[in-house]
């Protein structure tokens, strides 16, 4: 009797679960921290609520700092809710993520077989730096997945001859562009034309489709131009290109040339694995990794020329460093032992959830003892390790460090960054002065305006750089506010009426004063 073929197991479906159940409970858990967080939730925000879509507003006022793709899609996720919140400010940011492992998936499963791509989008989904910055309100993760899915488009379009391919891939080429510019773009264009090279393909180029992705690129980013310049905003456009053209040149984030190596762990323990993936291309003639292997070094010298450097901005060669990690990763669990039974393997995998809670406690600080708890902790998950490795459970090991990984992410994003909530939000304070002035006062803050001060009060405060400014608005014949720091109103000459004094977050007990022009009632 002929033996039926094994049935595959739905991964796609498989993979979405557990991408879902990782990222999701972790996007409203906690208040939009920093400058950046709460800065694209209220661009959003003014697209969706005032209807600034074509020319992105960020307190009423242009916002030029970066192209407007990243706030359409957080306005356009918020759009059932009416108004941006913490979860759909960080809603694309986790289905990015998702989106890209995907990817990373089906690419994977074209070029290696199914359990490669599968092994590429394990070691993809549950990467610290992968998971931190798909519950996080930044651009990164979405450019990451336009950045992934176009060069996925393009090796489809090459190898399988579909003109559909071609063409998705020149316009998400154009979404990369119209949500950080032209650096990612000419990044994309450096290693189409590598891969072609070496696939001694270049003449595809000189075919109609490329003519024809050349115009679906143009008609992307020259249609938004022309929305913009029919809005009156030659200004904008201006702004916006200076601001791009000196993207390289920035120093904000200024780091060495070799930054970018130690970074490469946020990928995990797998990250020792890509030199394995670069030599076998080298000793073996693997002829598949060309691809992955042009695409992470273009990437890692691009931007470690780059003056500024964060380790997040790594996130658009994540999917070449997953799926070079993945193939010899492959060959290890196919030299693997019959499987323990689940008794004998159940002190590893115990182990593994220990050490996963410790690395967790560690990086939010509430780890007591942390080097003897860390020592007893990896010293036990690291001897099961080691046994279980001599003994050829190659798979159990894999799944092990997955183990820990998850725990880590689950825990840390899920239970303990939470807990910092009262100690960094903004919110608060926000609350404070929106409780205390009449609604639709005009009101300024002396310093710099934090992005949370116009999130979370849903107005638009005047920046008050210097006594004198602040002089102007208090000349005013209504009753006007501004926010003080505490000890910058001990050096104010100007005549003012304390309103009420408000804490600020942190753990340094700073007190802000709201003062105004005059006394209620005046």
């Amino acid at each position: 009797m002929k033996e039926l073929p094994r049935k595959e197991l739905p991964w796609v479906p498989i993979l979405t679960l557990l991408c879902l159940f990782l990222y999701l409970p972790c996007l409203g858990n906690r208040d939009l921290w920093g400058s950046v967080e709460p800065q694209y939730a209220e661009v959003a925000r003014e697209a969706l609520v005032d209807g600034h879509w074509i020319i992105p507003h960020y307190n009423g006022e242009a916002y030029a700092i970066k192209p407007p793709l990243y706030p359409w899609l957080i306005a356009l996720v918020s759009i059932p809710v009416g108004d941006v919140t913490e979860f759909t400010a960080r809603l694309p940011s986790a289905l990015s993520a998702l989106g890209m492992v995907l990817v990373v998936y089906l690419l994977g499963k074209d070029l290696f077989g199914q359990r490669t791509g599968l092994l590429a989008a394990l070691i993809l989904a549950t990467s610290p730096q992968f998971h931190k910055s798909a519950c996080m309100v930044r651009i990164d993760m979405p450019l990451a997945f336009f950045t992934t899915s176009s060069l996925a488009a393009f090796y489809l379009g090459f190898t399988h001859s579909r003109n559909t391919y071609h063409l998705l891939g020149w316009f998400l080429v154009a979404l990369t562009a119209l949500i950080k510019g032209p650096v990612v773009p000419l990044m994309i264009a450096v290693i189409v034309l590598l891969y072609l090279y070496s696939e001694k393909k270049l003449k595809l180029l000189r075919e109609r489709t490329t003519f024809l992705g050349v115009g679906v690129f143009v008609a992307t980013i020259g249609g938004y131009l022309l929305l913009v310049y029919s809005e009156g905003g030659l200004d904008y456009i201006r702004a916006l290109y200076l601001l791009l053209s000196a993207y390289a040149a920035n120093e904000y984030h200024s780091k060495n040339f070799y930054f970018y190596l130690p970074e490469l762990f946020g990928l995990g323990p797998w990250a020792l694995l890509i030199p394995v993936a670069i030599f076998m291309l080298y000793r073996d003639k693997v002829e598949k990794l060309r691809l992955p292997c042009i695409w992470f070094l273009v990437m890692l010298l691009t931007f470690s020329m780059i003056a500024s450097k964060h380790s997040r901005y790594l996130l658009p060669l994540y999917p070449a460093a997953a799926l070079l990690a993945a193939v010899p990763l492959d060959g290890y669990l196919a030299k693997s032992s019959p499987a323990w039974s689940g008794l004998k393997a159940l002190p590893l995998l115990l182990f593994a959830v220990v050490v996963g809670v410790e690395i967790a406690l560690l990086e939010s600080h509430y780890l007591p003892s942390p080097a003897l708890s860390l020592a007893l902790g990896g010293g036990c998950l690291l001897t099961a390790i080691y046994f279980a490795l001599r003994a050829g459970q190659f798979r159990l090991v894999f799944g092990t460090v997955l183990l820990v990984l998850i725990t880590f992410g689950i825990g840390y994003h899920q239970f303990l960054l939470p807990r910092k909530n009262e100690k960094v939000s903004e919110r608060p304070l926000c609350e404070g002065i929106v409780r205390n002035m009449e609604p639709g006062a005009e009101w300024a803050v002396l310093g710099g305006i934090r992005p949370a001060y116009i999130f979370y009060t849903r107005t638009y405060p005047k920046p008050a750089g210097t006594e004198e400014d602040l002089a102007k608005l208090f000349a005013s014949k209504k009753r006007v506010y501004c926010l003080i720091r505490e000890e910058r109103l001990q050096g104010l000459k100007l005549p003012v009426t304390e309103v009420v004094r408000l804490k600020g977050p942190g753990r340094k007990n700073s007190v802000f004063i709201l003062v105004s022009n005059r006394p209620a009632g005046g």
